[in-house]
């Protein structure tokens, strides 16, 4: 939210376990219209190469949200 009060482009990054509290927060700095990005839940414990995929398969959705070309 830091950076988006400076007129920056920025995509929240959550897991879905955090969707309500991150909105909730971003709601009350006057920043309910943050792009948000959901990941699954939980990361943690996963193999590495399961969160990478899903890091893979996020990416052109996190880029469009940015505005940006891939």
């Amino acid at each position: 939210m830091v950076v988006e009060d400076l007129a920056k482009p920025v995509v929240l990054v959550v897991t879905s376990e955090f969707t309500r509290i991150a909105s909730e927060l971003a709601r009350l700095r006057k920043h309910s219209a943050l792009r948000t990005l959901v990941l699954p839940f939980p990361l943690e414990g996963r193999p590495d190469e399961e969160v990478r995929g899903i890091a893979e398969r996020a990416y052109p959705q996190l880029v469009q949200l940015l505005g940006a070309k891939h």
